[in-house]
């Protein structure tokens, strides 16, 4: 959440340190980075750069034994969050990949996480990159003050399956603010006009985790990689928002 004109610009200024990062590994990628080790290495040096600090190194889940070692998650084809950019795990033509990265920057914290083709795609792989995009830009015109997260997720479940794919279950987004993972939820399903009312003042990570095949999800044996169940593609894209009385602004842009 944010409370007045000078939170939201303090919630702004993290989210334009992230778009900034995360457009630098964008273009790395398309400039022809392929070793995932490498992108995690300049997200930690931008981040120094920057003055911030990742949301995601030494976080510690319940589910997990260990904190995190890494400053982003690198997800690649049917790895769909939480993907590891360890040393030597090199991206291919042809490959998808997922970075999703959240930083704190005097105190205020954003997420965001865009998916991108190596090389030469597939239609299929370029489809599900185009709709998960699609599903945010859908939800976020259902998110104003008097929708619901249920209208939220409805929008999103809609147009996944409109263009043949799928969500995956169990897998959500958030609110952000002054820590990385705040009240309520945003589903990515659910009947509309239910869950919690959209109010002026909420900051969200809206993100659409969409999936090639089945919906339901594994947890790769490294204890944090998410796997589509059956080796079947995934897409995320996410983006950090804030409800005004005005509009919806997306604040974080890649």
């Amino acid at each position: 959440m944010f409370y007045c004109e000078s939170d939201l610009k303090g919630l702004e200024k993290s989210a334009k340190i992230l778009s900034n990062i995360l457009n630098k590994l964008k273009n790395s990628i398309i400039n022809g980075e392929r070793e995932l080790s490498e992108l995690d290495y300049l997200a930690g040096k931008l981040l120094k750069d920057y003055n911030s600090e990742s949301a995601f190194k030494g976080y510690k889940p319940d589910f997990s034994k260990k904190p995190y070692e890494y400053n982003i998650c690198t997800s690649v084809n049917d790895e769909i969050v939480h993907g590891l950019p360890k040393k030597g795990k090199i991206l291919k033509d042809g490959d998808i990949v997922s970075i999703d990265m959240a930083l704190s920057h005097n105190g205020w914290f954003s997420d965001a996480a865009f998916t991108i083709g190596v090389g030469n795609i597939s239609e299929t792989s370029t489809k599900l990159i185009q709709t998960a995009e699609l599903c945010f830009e859908t939800a976020l015109n259902n998110c104003y003050p008097g929708k619901t997260t249920g209208d939220i997720g409805f929008s999103i479940h809609t147009v996944a399956r409109t263009m043949g794919f799928e969500i995956a279950y169990g897998l959500t987004g958030h609110g952000i603010g002054h820590s990385l993972h705040e009240k309520p939820n945003v589903y990515n399903h659910g009947p509309a006009a239910y869950g919690e009312i959209i109010m002026e003042g909420m900051s969200l990570c809206i993100e659409p985790i969409i999936v090639e095949g089945s919906h339901l999800i594994i947890e790769d044996n490294d204890g944090w990689t998410i796997k589509t169940s059956d080796g079947l593609l995934s897409a995320h894209y996410e983006h950090t928002v804030a409800v005004t009385s005005k509009e919806t602004i997306v604040l974080t842009e890649i």
